[in-house]
């Protein structure tokens, strides 16, 4: 409700989770902001974010996830300056993610696609092209 009701607050918020804000240019800022004012996707957003807040986020603190094992060949970007999700808080994950391989893309923040587009194709690549 609150990204689609301020804009101002969604500029804030992209300018802030990445480590250049000029790194997204005024276009593309605008465009996230006019479309997370849209209410299906406003509410997708809330959804999603939600889940982390009831699911995740105590599964993860109450250990329900230990037995679980990530066997699928997964690459996971990480930006070294990222406000959100720092490297250290998924490289310990390791023991249960045999297919899981952590890069550190330095420079950028939460925004990886919109920072360092090649960085994530190229990961993309790696994974799909052999």
């Amino acid at each position: 409700m609150i990204l689609a009701r301020a804009p101002g607050f969604t500029r804030w918020l992209l300018r802030h989770w990445s480590a250049d804000a000029a790194a997204l240019g005024l276009e593309a800022l605008e465009e996230f902001v006019r479309s997370s004012a849209e209410p299906a996707r406003a509410r997708a957003g809330q959804q999603l974010n939600w889940s982390f807040v009831t699911g995740d986020i105590p599964n993860v603190m109450l250990g329900r996830s230990r037995s679980l094992v990530l066997s699928t060949p997964t690459v996971l970007l990480v930006g070294d300056k990222d406000p959100l999700i720092k490297p250290a808080m998924v490289c310990h994950h390791r023991a249960t993610a045999q297919g899981l391989t952590v890069r550190t893309v330095p420079g950028a923040g939460h925004l990886l696609p919109e920072e360092a587009p090649h960085e994530v194709a190229n990961a993309a690549r790696s994974l799909f092209v052999n």
